[in-house]
């Protein structure tokens, strides 16, 4: 019985140090410090899929609430384009050649959008702000888009005030526009392959692009191509080099000519 009651009292004690140890860390999963390392993939395999565009040009974007102080809209365009004033603008200058591209900060812009319900092909307008005369040139803005456009020059803003002098407009009138006529897909080595779903042949096919920065302003006046080189037949598809395609640009339109561009 003494034996008994001496056992019985070691199990008790053996208990009640467990129980202790528990108590006295009771982490039983992951420390707070500890973050597991993720599984490693293979870098030379991307792990993206190639991105496929729904359509050629996307849908008709709202357009925007200008407030009066900064609807710079000249008289004589008020059916066909909404302008608004983004001066002072800081960011990528691309209304030159590439090899000329960097960041600017402060300068010109106007954020210009086509409310004339057609595709236009150029736009130009004219300001200025009481020292010098300011261009603002736009290219390929079909009906419904906004981009925001520096001045020319990149001139850099030293009075925020910007009056209208003069501009010109021409609509787009070579080739016409596609959307589920063509299919496109962009690679992993930024081309995009250019696939003809329509049942006719296909002289030449343009593909026009733009590029979005951080806050979602689409970049610039002046507007980037890809042309194909040869007719694409029916299911036919040709692979674009496209130079300055960026995981953030986006297709503004595609055009279909009448014949290869010389």
């Amino acid at each position: 019985m003494k034996k008994f009651i001496t056992l019985l009292a070691a199990l008790l004690l053996l208990l009640s140090l467990m129980a202790g140890c528990k108590a006295a860390n009771p982490k039983s999963t992951v420390d707070a410090d500890y973050v597991p390392i993720p599984e490693l993939t293979d870098p030379t395999i991307p792990s993206e899929k190639p991105r496929e565009f729904p359509a050629a040009i996307e849908d008709t974007k709202p357009v925007p609430t200008v407030t009066e102080e900064k609807n710079v809209t000249p008289e004589e365009f008020r059916d066909i384009l909404l302008v608004e004033n983004r001066s002072p603008f800081t960011g990528q200058f691309m209304e030159c050649e590439p090899e000329d591209f960097k960041r600017r900060d402060d300068v010109y812009a106007l954020a210009v959008t086509n409310i004339s319900g057609k595709t236009i092909e150029t736009v130009t307008l004219r300001y200025t702000n009481g020292e010098k005369e300011l261009a603002f040139v736009v290219e390929m803005l079909p009906a419904g888009w906004t981009v925001v456009a520096m001045d020319t020059e990149g001139t850099a803003v030293t009075q925020e005030k910007l009056t209208y002098v003069s501009g010109q407009v021409q609509y787009l009138t070579v080739g016409r526009e596609v959307t589920d006529e063509v299919a496109l897909t962009e690679t992993r080595n930024g081309t995009i392959i250019v696939k003809n779903m329509s049942g006719e042949d296909m002289p030449a096919v343009v593909v026009y692009y733009r590029d979005v920065d951080y806050q979602g302003n689409i970049l610039a006046g002046r507007c980037f191509s890809a042309v194909t080189t040869e007719s694409l037949i029916p299911n036919g598809q040709e692979e674009l080099e496209t130079d300055q395609w960026l995981p953030s640009c986006v297709i503004v339109n595609v055009v279909v000519l009448d014949k290869a561009p010389e």
